[in-house]
């Protein structure tokens, strides 16, 4: 069983409706529990997208309203490993910007997908980025990472 690496782009079509997201969801509940890692700082990235699409009282901000809970309850049931960020992640993630020209948090997703692939064993199955961001991916195969975009999966 693969081991995933899921950025906020990713992770907040688990929760909303909109493209990829049930191909998201069918590859989220097939993983094994401890094979879902997320850097720290993407519950707050992903609750503040849920949130800011949850404004209003129509039915997609109810949904968006439901998609907060149903997110909290799986960090609660934790659902996800969270990498946190320890000087060298940041040093790389700062590296990585600067590199790239990566947005912020995008470096922090890298280098903590980074982080994973050098805590796993030797013979494990391959790191898989998900993430609908281009600019990340684009530097994720620069970095010899397997990335999927759940975009690509309608």
């Amino acid at each position: 069983m693969p081991t995933y690496f899921v950025d906020s782009s990713a992770l907040v079509k688990a929760y909303v409706a909109e493209r990829g997201s049930r191909w998201v969801r069918d590859l989220l509940q097939s993983a094994e529990l401890g094979d879902i890692y997320i850097a720290v700082v993407t519950p707050v990235e992903v609750t503040a997208a849920l949130s800011r699409r949850s404004r209003g009282t129509d039915d997609l901000s109810a949904k968006a309203r439901a998609g907060v809970r149903q997110f909290r309850e799986a960090l609660d049931a934790r659902a996800y490993s969270l990498v946190e960020l320890v000087p060298a992640t940041i040093d790389s993630a700062m590296h990585l910007a600067e590199t790239y020209h990566l947005r912020g948090y995008d470096a922090v997703q890298l280098a903590c997908a980074l982080a994973v692939r050098r805590m796993q064993q030797r013979g494990e199955e391959p790191l898989l980025l998900l993430s609908a961001d281009i600019e990340l991916n684009a530097a994720a195969l620069q970095e010899a990472l397997t990335v999927e975009n759940p975009d690509d999966h309608g």
